[in-house]
């Protein structure tokens, strides 16, 4: 039987994947948001593979270079 926890963490994970809305699960690395995940509705919006996004910084994937 799974723990609450487990059950919720499950849930949280189908329902990142099945928004229609790009989401991001990001944390700060020397005061810059660094990509953890992204859910497909993400690549579908800016064109980057799940692979690619991952470990990059967020600003150079979705803000345009001449507003960082």
């Amino acid at each position: 039987m799974k723990s609450h926890g487990s059950r919720s963490e499950d849930r949280f994970k189908q329902l990142f994947e099945q928004l229609d809305d790009a989401v991001v699960e990001f944390m700060f690395v020397d005061d810059e948001p660094v990509v953890l995940a992204v859910n497909r509705a993400f690549v579908d919006v800016f064109g980057y593979d799940i692979e690619t996004a991952v470990g990059q910084p967020l600003n150079e994937l979705i803000v345009p270079a001449g507003y960082r």
